[in-house]
């Protein structure tokens, strides 16, 4: 996470300027280019920072073995950044129906978990 940040500075600091000033030099429309990429990247950062609903139910699936159920809710979410090896940490509150929990419950159980 941390060579993450100095090439992020990096590239507003140092690289961001230089391109604005050849931009300058260049005919106005390449401007316009440069809204592509940086949108990208603009996106990429806010979904690594605030993940989409879609990364906790991969989330749920992939702990549990169990497919996020349709009537599922996300009320509360938060994960951390990955760190310069991958880990990151997630947690989520769901809401689900009384069937369901009790399902997921023995489910968990076989596979040698508890539910706290």
């Amino acid at each position: 996470m941390g060579l993450f940040f100095i090439f992020l500075v990096f590239a507003v600091v140092v690289l961001l300027p230089l391109f604005i000033q050849f931009l300058n030099r260049k005919d106005k429309r390449l401007k316009f280019l440069f809204l592509i990429p940086l949108g990208f990247l603009v996106n990429s950062i806010y979904a690594s920072v605030y993940p989409p609903d879609s990364f906790y139910r991969q989330d749920f699936k992939e702990v549990t073995g169990v497919d996020f159920p349709e009537s599922g809710q996300i009320v509360f979410k938060t994960a951390s950044f990955p760190d310069q090896h991958g880990d990151y940490g997630s947690v989520s509150i769901i809401k689900v129906d009384r069937e369901f929990f009790d399902k997921l419950d023995k489910h968990l159980i076989a596979k040698g978990l508890t539910i706290v």
